[in-house]
C-alpha cells in the first residue's frame, strides 16, 4: 500500500481523519484549506482508494460523495467507481468508523445511475454526523449537525493583485454547467447594453460540452462576451475577478458558493440570487458587498448592482472575520473529537 500523504502534527496520539478527496494543486481547494487549518492534535489524511479500503483511520470525512461513486470522465470509471465504493460500504459497516459528511449542496449537480444514488444514500444513512455551511431544513436522519459556514480564500490569494478595475466588466466564473445560468446571463447582459457598454467574461474549466459550445458560439457573435473555457491558474484567476467591477452567479439553486466567498475575499462585490443563505451573507458582510435579484435575474439587477457599487464602495473591505480558518480548524476539530466521544456510528 502507498505511504500516506499527510499533513503531519507534533502530537503521536492523534486523531486520524481520512479526507474523502485529494487536495493537491489544481483541485478544489476548499479541502486543502480545511486540512491544513486542523490544530495540533488532528492528523489529516489525503485521499486514495487503497487508504479507504486498508489504510488506518479513526474518522471518515466525505465531501461530495457523489464523486467517488461515479466519474464524468467515463462509464467505465463510474463502474469502476461504484465496486470501489461498495467496497468502503462494507468496510464502514465491518470497521463502524464514524463518518461525518460536510453537505457542499443539498441535492447533487446531476443525478447518476441507480448504483450510484444507491451508493450515496448507503454513505448518508451511515453518516454519525451532519455539516452543514448554512442552516437547513431537511431531515438529516436524526444525527447531530452542525454549522460551519464556508471560509475565506485569503490563505491562498492574500488580497489579490494589484489591477485596476475595468467599468463595465462583468465576470462569472467556475466550473461551466448547467444549473449556473449563464446562457440566460449572455441575454441578460446583451439587453442590459441598449443603457449601458457592459461587457461580460465567464471564464472556468467546460464541465458541459454542449452547453460550452453554445456559449462558443455565442462569443464568436457577441464582441462584448469573452468565453474563457479552461481551468485557470490561481494568479489569472484572481487576476481576472479583480479586474470586474462586478461578479454575477446566476445560479438556478444556491446553498452555498465557493465563487461568492473568492470574490469577497478579492473584495469584489457580488451579485445573488435572494436565497435564506445569500440574505444571511449579505446581513453579515454587508449591503454594499452582496446584492441580491428576486426570481430571474433581469438587465435592471445588473446595472441597479452597478449603481449602488459606484455610489457606495470606497477602499474598505468584506468584514470575513467569521470566515477565517483558524476558527474554522477549531470548529472541525470539536467535531471529530465529539463523534469519537459519542461512540454513534
Amino acid at each position: 500500500m502507498e505511504p500516506e500523504r499527510t499533513l503531519r502534527r507534533p502530537n503521536q496520539k492523534q486523531i486520524r481523519v481520512l479526507q474523502s478527496v485529494v487536495w493537491r494543486r489544481g483541485t478544489n481547494p476548499y479541502v486543502r484549506l480545511l486540512a491544513e487549518s486542523l490544530p495540533s492534535g488532528i492528523r489529516p489524511i489525503e485521499f486514495s482508494w487503497s487508504r479507504a479500503l486498508f489504510g488506518r483511520y479513526d474518522i471518515l470525512h466525505l465531501h461530495w460523495p457523489e464523486h467517488l461513486v461515479r466519474s464524468q470522465a467515463s462509464p467505465l470509471k463510474s463502474v469502476i467507481k461504484g465496486i470501489l465504493s461498495s467496497a468502503l460500504v462494507a468496510r464502514l459497516r465491518l470497521t463502524r468508523e464514524p463518518v461525518v459528511r460536510t453537505l457542499h449542496n443539498v441535492e447533487p449537480h446531476e443525478t447518476g445511475s441507480k448504483l450510484s444514488r444507491w451508493l450515496t444514500h448507503q454513505f448518508d444513512e451511515m453518516t454519525t454526523a451532519w455539516i452543514t455551511m448554512d442552516p437547513v431544513e431537511t431531515n438529516l436522519y436524526d444525527r447531530p449537525v452542525y454549522v460551519v459556514p464556508h471560509g475565506d480564500y485569503e490563505p491562498i490569494y492574500g488580497s489579490g493583485p494589484a489591477v485596476t478595475v475595468d467599468e463595465g466588466l462583468v465576470i462569472c466564473f467556475g466550473h461551466i454547467r448547467r444549473y449556473k445560468g449563464l446562457e440566460r446571463l449572455v441575454s441578460v447582459v446583451r439587453t442590459a447594453r441598449s443603457e449601458y457598454p457592459l461587457r461580460l467574461t465567464i471564464a472556468g474549466p467546460p464541465d458541459d460540452p454542449e452547453l460550452t459550445r453554445s456559449l462558443r458560439k455565442l462569443s464568436r457573435i457577441e464582441s462584448w462576451f469573452d468565453l474563457d473555457a479552461r481551468r485557470l491558474s490561481d494568479e489569472d484567476l484572481a487576476r481576472s475577478i479583480c479586474s470586474a467591477e462586478l461578479v454575477v452567479l446566476p445560479y438556478e439553486h444556491l446553498y452555498n458558493s465557493g465563487a461568492a466567498m473568492l470574490a469577497l475575499t478579492l473584495s469584489r462585490p457580488i451579485l445573488l440570487p435572494a436565497t435564506s443563505m445569500s440574505r444571511r451573507l449579505r446581513a453579515e458582510v454587508g449591503s454594499n458587498w452582496v446584492h441580491l435579484y428576486n426570481q430571474s435575474l433581469q438587465s435592471e439587477d445588473i446595472l441597479s448592482a452597478l449603481r449602488s457599487i459606484r455610489d457606495s464602495l470606497s477602499d474598505s473591505v468584506p468584514d470575513l472575520q467569521l470566515r477565517s480558518w483558524t476558527l474554522l480548524g477549531e470548529q472541525f476539530a470539536t467535531i471529530y473529537r465529539d463523534c469519537l466521544a459519542s461512540g454513534v456510528n
